[in-house]
């Protein structure tokens, strides 16, 4: 879902978002986006927790650093062009709803993988005492 930050980029390019906003949200999201499967892949293996992790911390700075540009966009961008469309649906949908859920969302899968290793399997197939899968 995340690779949809190209919406902020077309925004920008149509002179509709301003740049100091549309260009770091935008990219950023495309970045999360676009990585996703291959950290998917890395998965397969549960000793790669901490480049998950690593993964999904960055995933919420790019959601901070969106929220941050766009609320200071007002005072670094000399044009004309404001951030006023995020306000409005269907884009205040995305400050308002998408953001605090992406967020959750890295704090679940944050939680979980800190988990990994009490959720392994003894040798014999059967979970730890008080664990489940």
């Amino acid at each position: 879902m995340r690779i949809a930050g190209y919406v902020f980029l077309a925004l920008y390019v149509y002179g509709i978002l301003p740049g100091s906003f549309a260009l770091p949200a935008g990219w950023g999201d495309v970045a999360i986006g676009v990585t996703a499967p291959f950290v998917a892949m890395k998965l397969v293996n549960r000793s790669h927790r901490t480049a998950f992790i690593f993964w999904q911390i960055l995933g919420m700075t790019d959601l901070v650093t969106a929220v941050g540009m766009g609320t200071a966009s007002r005072f670094l961008s000399a044009s004309q062009i404001t951030t006023a469309q995020m306000t409005v649906l269907p884009l205040s949908l995305i400050p308002t709803f998408a953001v605090p859920l992406f967020f959750v969302l890295h704090i679940i899968s944050i939680a979980q993988a800190r988990r990994w290793h009490e959720t392994m399997p003894l040798p014999n197939g059967e979970l730890l005492p008080g664990t489940a899968l």
